[in-house]
């Protein structure tokens, strides 16, 4: 039989191996290269935790976020801790604080991301912001509208505002006119009911004033017939008199026949028609 001692010893050698083993359980693949982004070729990042249902963005990897900012010059740090998991994304530029933050609490689990750039010097921050928040509202969740995203943030950059895009929610932030935040979260359901109730008065307003338009349209249309028509009976009225004049003074030749014509065409079933008829008749005897 063994001394208590080496049994002790033997003990010890067990516990070191198996927490040893533990930690390779969780760090083994965590430095292999990030792939090309798909679902099928991404690795599988190990440390993620269950901790129960939580909103995620639906369809969002943590790979679809850093492996696209590493492409672009970003350095990744991962943080994982039993109730969370965090990349961080940096890049290089100096002065000017740029950082990505994925929060998730697994790599196909993701529960916000937030883009910071921030400077005392807005010259040097807003050029960055303008490039990479943009490209941060693209990120390929499900439901996603692109386009629509960036654009949304580039007319709101340095704003205070939100917007609902599909089932995420974009959050811009700007407390300074030198620092940009943009935060993507999970929309909640009275995110979502707020965000068609505003679409649908936005599509009201937006019919009304295009009804408006057009109203205005026909109104000026109506103005524009009138002042023309009214033009072209003064101008009847005009020539019917020196026609008159000319055909007094026996000097009506063929330019008074046409004015007397037009002033009939204009004049319809009016005294100066009636008139302008019987000097015609004057002018052919």
């Amino acid at each position: 039989m063994g001394s208590p001692t080496k049994i002790s010893s033997g003990c010890g050698c067990l516990v070191v191996l198996g927490f040893l083993g533990m930690l390779a359980l969780f760090t083994g693949r965590d430095d292999l290269p990030v792939p090309p982004n798909s679902r099928e070729e991404r690795p599988a990042e190990t440390g993620s935790f269950d901790l129960g249902p939580s909103p995620t963005i639906p369809g969002l990897a943590a790979v679809d976020v850093h492996g696209n900012l590493e492409k672009r010059g970003f350095t990744t740090k991962r943080d994982f801790t039993p109730n969370l998991m965090t990349w961080t994304c940096s890049l290089d530029t100096g002065l000017t604080i740029v950082s990505v933050d994925t929060h998730g609490q697994a790599a196909d689990a993701i529960t916000s991301v937030m883009a910071i750039v921030a400077d005392v010097d807005a010259a040097r921050s807003r050029p960055l912001a303008e490039e990479i928040l943009p490209f941060i509202a693209t990120l390929p969740y499900e439901g996603s509208t692109p386009n629509a995203a960036r654009n949304w943030v580039r007319e709101n950059l340095g704003r205070n505002t939100s917007r609902v895009f599909g089932p995420v929610k974009l959050e811009l932030i700007s407390n300074s006119d030198s620092r940009f935040t943009l935060r993507l979260a999970p929309v909640t359901e009275q995110e979502s009911a707020d965000q068609e109730a505003d679409d649908e008065l936005q599509r009201v307003e937006a019919a009304e004033n295009r009804q408006g338009a057009q109203k205005r349209s026909r109104e000026k249309a109506l103005r524009d017939e009138a002042a023309d028509r009214e033009k072209a009976i003064k101008t009847a009225r005009s020539r019917l008199r020196l026609a008159r004049q000319a055909i007094d003074n026996d000097n009506a030749g063929a330019l008074q026949r046409r004015w007397l014509n037009e002033v009939i065409e204009t004049l319809p079933d009016s005294d100066e028609a009636r008139e302008a008829a019987e000097l015609l008749q004057e002018l052919d005897k």
